[in-house]
């Protein structure tokens, strides 16, 4: 190779029918194959120099850019595990997520504390049904079963954890216009249902139950009175206290007598004047005060 002295680039005239050359020679010296590869940040409006069908040209980095992304596709499981947050988005259409495979899940994995985790499992077997690692959180009132909203706070249903009642029982309730200071009425009752089905068809208000507060009696002493007629008036006059009054005795009158252990009455017409006679003249307490009337067998 012979050397040829440096000649600057306005020095060098070139026949008429040539080009000029006006590059440097830092940039002739870029197509040399042995050149340093650079960091130098690439712009849409950046040139690359391009062989087009043997022409050499500079085509912008925005024009490669499109003409690399058409087309453009890859196998999902030739993807690789990147290092930064990923977005999957679209300005138009749907996003779908398709398990393909038969009877195949879609899987939804994370990482808790370090800890490799599935979070939810959509089971292409069972129609997807969804299986959640933990909690599923739902605001109040957009929870929807079956086209039926549920409007129960999450407080609110929480009043049922426990409940053991069947459906029969619950139905019970059906109805019932109750206050809960009126069902607190109830707060620490210990009857049995059929002790309480007693009451079935009670018409009492309230202030007649009320007459029974402190009654000591029981059921056998109560019973008793099952059959009296005697209106509190009768029952009176044997009160020791009720005071006599003047009544003018006839045959069809009666008089209550002890018959042998039985309580009877008997017509005055049965106290035959043969088996009994009438004090006229009172006992006395000796002082001559009179302290009432005798009958006596004559």
């Amino acid at each position: 190779m012979i050397p040829l002295p440096a000649v600057p680039a306005s020095r060098v005239i070139p026949p008429a029918d040539s080009i000029l050359i006006e590059s440097t020679a830092a940039e002739l010296n870029l197509i040399d194959g042995g050149a340093t590869v650079g960091t130098t940040a690439i712009a849409d409006g950046d040139g690359i120099l391009h062989n087009d069908a043997g022409t050499m040209k500079v085509t912008s980095a925005a024009t490669f850019k499109t003409y690399f992304q058409a087309g453009l596709s890859s196998a999902a499981d030739d993807l690789q595990a990147g290092d930064a947050a990923v977005t999957l988005t679209t300005s138009s259409g749907n996003i779908t997520i398709d398990a393909a495979a038969n009877d195949s899940d879609i899987i939804f994995k994370g990482t808790d504390a370090t800890a490799d985790i599935t979070m939810l499992t959509l089971d292409g077997s069972d129609a997807g049904s969804a299986s959640f690692n933990d909690k599923v959180t739902i605001g109040d009132g957009k929870l929807v079963l079956n086209s039926t909203a549920v409007t129960s706070t999450g407080a609110e249903l929480n009043i049922l954890d426990g409940v053991t009642s069947t459906t029969a029982e619950l139905n019970i309730l059906d109805g019932v216009t109750s206050t809960a200071a009126e069902l607190n009425i109830l707060d620490g009752v210990t009857s049995t249902a059929a002790e309480l089905n007693i009451l079935d068809g009670v018409t009492s208000t309230a202030a007649e139950l009320n007459i029974l507060d402190g009654v000591t009696s029981t059921a056998a002493e109560l019973n008793i009175l099952d059959g009296v007629t005697s209106t509190a008036a009768e029952l009176n006059i044997i009160d020791g206290n009720t005071s006599a009054t003047s009544t003018t005795l006839a045959d069809a009158d009666r008089v209550v007598v002890n018959d042998n252990g039985t309580m009877v009455q008997v017509a005055l017409t049965d106290l035959d004047a043969r088996d009994f006679d009438i004090v006229t003249s009172a006992p006395t307490d000796g002082t001559g005060k009179k302290t009432g009337f005798v009958w006596y067998v004559v």
